[in-house]
């Protein structure tokens, strides 16, 4: 089985975390203010850095074997293209990326491809697209 990370990530705005999940009528996953500390590195057990910005996100976590463009496709139509004019405002003023990472565990060959529509929206509301596929197919075989 495939594990799917779908998020919607916003770093640097003004304000509180609370104040923006009311502004986008989300309820987040993770929230942090400039400053905290967070643990850095793999499986979190690195270094301790701090914050350099207010950060807020919203992540899918889903463990299927569909093809990962659909997951995401999903969450741009039920996260993001609903609110896709106040994310344009609030993105005016800070960053944001959709970050997609699969942990890929069955087949071989993964790809990735978005549509149109979603790819617009994404440009619509200004932020960035970052993709991870790991490819861990052979660990899985190995019973590693």
């Amino acid at each position: 089985m495939n594990e799917n990370h779908t998020t919607l990530k916003i770093f640097g705005f003004e304000g509180s975390a609370a104040e923006l999940s009311a502004r986008l009528q989300l309820e987040p996953t993770k929230t942090a203010l400039k400053g905290e500390n967070r643990n850095y590195g793999p499986s979190h057990q690195g270094e301790k850095r701090a914050y350099p910005w207010n950060y807020w996100e919203l992540r899918w976590i889903r463990s299927e074997d569909r093809f990962i463009e659909e997951l995401v496709e999903e969450f741009v139509a039920h996260v993001v293209e609903p609110r896709k004019d106040t994310l344009k405002d609030v993105i005016a003023t800070c960053s944001a990326e959709l970050s997609v990472v699969q942990y890929y565990y069955s087949g071989c060959n993964p790809g990735f491809h978005l549509s149109s529509k979603a790819l617009n929206i994404l440009c619509h509301i200004g932020a960035e697209l970052d993709v991870d596929i790991y490819c861990l197919a052979s660990e899985a075989e190995n019973g590693a």
